[in-house]
C-alpha cells in the first residue's frame, strides 16, 4: 500500500514583531517526494523568505487565501497585519544538488534528503527569541530525521522544538523509510539515520562504525562535547572510496551527514578517517570566515582521537600527520597563498595542513609551558562547557581569545599573530625532530624515544 504524506506547516506568529511563536503541523508525500505547505496567520507578517537560491526552482502553486500569487528575489510579499493563509508546493524532485541524481533516485525511490532553507521559508520577525515546535505528522513505516532537539517521537508523529541559528547556516532533514536508531554515548545521544533505500546493508557494521568514531572523538575530551546529535547515513553504491562525502551541519543544531559505499566492508569502514574528520569539527565553535581552523585542528584530531582509542598505532598517526603536512607545505610551495588566514579554495590543503601544524604547535607549547599539566585536548574541554552549544558564529581570534582564557595563557594569541596572520605555512621540521619523529623514507618514520620532547609526544597520543 503506499504511503502518502502532506507537508503541512501552521505558523502562528504573535503581534511582538520582536520573535514569533510557531506551531508546526507537517505531513509529506515521501512516495512523491513533494511537500504541500499551508502557513496561516492571525496577523500576517510582512513577509516569508529563504536565502536559498536553489528554494526559489522547488516552490510552487504560491497562493494566500486561495488567490494565486507571486515569489521573487527569494521573498514571498504578504498583506501586513491581515488574517489568512498562505500555501505553497515544494518538489523536492527539481532541486539541483548532489542529492538529487539519477543514480540517488534510482537508489532511493521514497526517500528524501532536503536542505531545511529549501523549503522552510521564514518570517520578517523570526530570530533568536521566537518560540517554535514542529511536530510531523506521518503514517506508520515512515520517519524523519532533523537537526532540532527532539520532544517527542511515536509510531505517527515525530515533534521537534526548533532551535534558532542564522539563516546562512546549514542543515538538512531526510524522510522516508528508514530505521532511526538513538546511540547513548558518552553522555551523548546520537540520533541515527541509516537511509538505505533499496540497498542491503549491515546494520550492527554501521552502528559500530559511529559508536567508534564518536567514541573515538570523545577521547579527547571528557566526553564527546555536544550533548544531542544528528546523524544521517545516506547508503549508495558505486561511489568512489568507502565515504566519498561527509559534512558537519549547523543549522537547528549539530548535524552530521554521509554518503557510504554499502558495498564496502566493516574493516574499510572503520578505516576510513571521514567519520572522525567530521565530529572533530564539534570540538570547536563554528568559525565560517577562518576555515583553517576548523579543518585544521579537526584534520589533526582526526588522526589523534583514532590513536587515543587503539583504531591507530603511533607510528602510524605521526606518519599520516606528516603526510599532511608535507601535502599542505607542498600546496603552499606552489600556490602560496600570502598567509595561512587567507588560505582557501585552490589552496585547501595547505588551509586543512596549516591548520593542523598550527593545531600540533599549540599541543606541544601548552604542555611545555605547564610542565604537562595543561594540555590542547584539556583546553578544548573546557571550550565545550561555555562556547559550543550557540547560535554564535566565532572568528579564529575570538576562539583563542577564549582558548588563552581558560589556559591562563598567550600561547594561542601568539600563534595566531605569528603564524596564521604572518606566515603562509607553519614551520613544522624542528618541532617534529624535537618530539622524536624522524623522517626516514617513503613516508615512514622513526620514534626516537631520547629526544627532548619525546614525552610530550607520548602524552599526545596517550591523552
Amino acid at each position: 500500500m503506499k504511503l502518502y504524506l502532506t507537508l503541512i506547516i501552521v505558523f502562528f506568529l504573535s503581534t511582538n514583531t520582536s520573535a514569533q511563536k510557531n506551531n508546526y503541523r507537517v505531513q509529506v508525500d515521501h512516495i512523491n517526494k513533494t511537500l504541500h505547505i499551508e502557513t496561516c496567520f492571525k496577523q500576517a507578517p510582512d513577509y516569508l523568505h529563504t536565502i536559498s537560491r536553489n528554494a526559489e526552482k522547488l516552490i510552487q502553486n504560491i497562493k494566500w487565501n486561495d488567490k494565486p500569487i507571486q515569489h521573487r528575489n527569494r521573498y514571498i510579499n504578504l498583506p501586513d497585519g491581515k488574517q489568512g493563509c498562505l500555501t505553497y508546493s515544494v518538489n523536492s524532485k527539481q532541486q539541483r544538488s548532489r542529492l538529487n541524481n539519477s543514480s540517488i533516485n534510482k537508489q532511493h525511490p521514497h526517500d528524501t534528503v532536503l536542505e531545511i532553507s529549501d523549503w522552510l521559508w521564514k518570517s520578517d520577525v523570526y530570530n533568536q527569541y521566537s518560540e517554535v515546535t514542529i511536530t510531523f505528522l506521518h503514517d506508520t513505516g515512515v520517519n524523519v530525521s532533523a537537526p532540532w532537539p527532539l520532544i517527542s517521537r511515536n509510531t505517527n508523529k515525530t515533534e521537534y522544538f526548533v532551535k534558532y541559528t542564522p539563516d546562512s547556516w546549514v542543515g538538512y532533514i531526510g524522510f522516508g523509510i528508514f530505521d532511526i536508531l538513538e546511540l547513548d554515548i558518552s553522555n551523548s545521544k546520537f540520533n541515527l539515520a541509516i537511509i538505505n533505500g533499496n540497498n542491503s546493508f549491515n546494520k550492527d557494521s554501521i552502528t559500530d562504525w559511529i559508536q567508534q568514531m564518536t567514541g573515538a572523538v570523545a577521547s579527547i575530551g571528557n566526553g564527546f562535547p555536544i550533548k544531542e546529535v544528528q546523524v544521517m547515513v545516506l547508503l549508495i553504491k558505486g561511489t568512489r572510496g568507502t565515504v566519498p562525502w561527509g559534512q558537519v551541519n549547523r543549522h537547528g543544531g549539530s548535524g552530521v551527514f554521509f554518503v557510504v559505499n554499502p558495498d564496502k566492508s566493516h574493516r574499510e569502514l572503520i578505516s576510513d578517517w571521514t567519520a572522525a574528520h567530521e565530529f572533530s569539527h564539534l570540538l570547536l565553535p563554528y568559525t565560517p570566515d577562518d576555515r583553517w581552523l576548523s579543518e585544521g585542528f579537526a584534520s589533526y584530531h582526526q588522526n589523534i582521537s583514532r590513536a587515543r582509542t587503539g583504531l591507530l598505532d603511533e607510528k602510524s598517526t605521526w606518519e599520516k600527520l606528516l603526510a599532511g603536512f608535507e601535502r599542505g607545505q607542498k600546496t603552499a610551495n606552489k600556490y602560496n597563498a600570502p598567509t595561512l588566514k587567507y588560505a582557501k579554495g585552490r589552496n585547501r590543503m595547505q588551509m586543512y595542513w596549516g591548520g593542523a601544524v598550527i593545531a600540533l604547535k599549540a599541543d606541544v607549547a601548552l604542555q611545555q609551558a605547564t610542565n604537562g599539566r595543561n594540555s590542547l585536548s584539556q583546553a578544548l574541554d573546557k571550550l565545550s562547557d561555555c562556547c559550543l552549544d550557540s547560535s554564535q558564529e566565532w572568528t579564529a581570534r575570538e576562539t583563542f581569545a577564549r582558548l588563552d582564557k581558560i589556559t591562563n595563557t598567550r600561547i594561542f594569541s601568539q600563534l595566531y599573530y605569528q603564524e596564521v596572520k604572518k606566515q603562509s605555512y607553519p614551520h613544522y621540521q624542528q618541532m617534529l625532530k624535537e618530539l622524536g619523529i624522524i623522517q626516514k623514507y617513503n613516508g615512514h618514520i622513526i620514534l626516537d624515544d631520547s629526544a627532548e620532547k619525546a614525552h610530550i609526544r607520548k602524552k599526545i597520543i596517550n591523552g
